[in-house]
């Protein structure tokens, strides 16, 4: 006897569970070509309007590169810096296509160094990087020539002294 695939005709009309079946049916085929299709997606393909070569970096739905302003590549440029679909951060060796993660997580990715490679992000619902206050200590020091000092204690809070000159230094390109 040769086996069969089941059809939804075979259900007999009266059966109270042949609606159910045949829904069940209907959303096992549309699942299987919907993975067959996930997994039939090419590595690598020629634009047909442009006859540019695309090539897919990650198999991972959801990774994305950063924008050309968050600087998305190592100093090296060996390897690029993506968001994964977990919403993490890796990078990824363009050489062998091999994936590193590097934070886990929800992140928001705001630029990689250019000259150190270092990745500054936020890490939502957790505090951040400390890049805001980075960024208001090269301002004050470099930028205008004066200087901050921070103190605080655990739940009291954070103060801060900042010593500006009137008069910012003439090198502060």
């Amino acid at each position: 006897m040769a086996w069969e695939p089941a059809r939804a005709s075979s259900i007999a009309a009266d059966d109270p569970a042949g609606p159910v079946v045949g829904q069940l049916l209907l959303l096992a085929v549309v699942a299987a070509q919907t993975l067959a299709a996930q997994t039939a997606l090419p590595t690598e393909w020629i634009d047909k309007d442009t006859s540019h070569r695309v090539v897919r970096l990650s198999r991972e739905d959801g990774t994305q590169s950063l924008y050309f302003h968050q600087n998305a590549y190592t100093p090296d440029g060996k390897k690029l810096i993506v968001t994964t679909g977990t919403n993490g951060i890796a990078t990824i060796n363009l050489a062998t296509r091999e994936i590193q993660p590097l934070v886990s997580g929800p992140v928001s990715v705001l630029v990689a160094g250019h000259k150190s490679g270092d990745i500054y992000y936020t890490k939502r619902g957790q505090g951040g990087t400390g890049l805001g206050l980075h960024i208001v200590f090269n301002l004050v020091t470099a930028k205008l020539g004066g200087r901050i000092e921070a103190s605080g204690l655990p739940g009291r809070g954070m103060r801060f002294s900042m010593r500006i000159p009137t008069t910012a230094p003439a090198n502060n390109d």
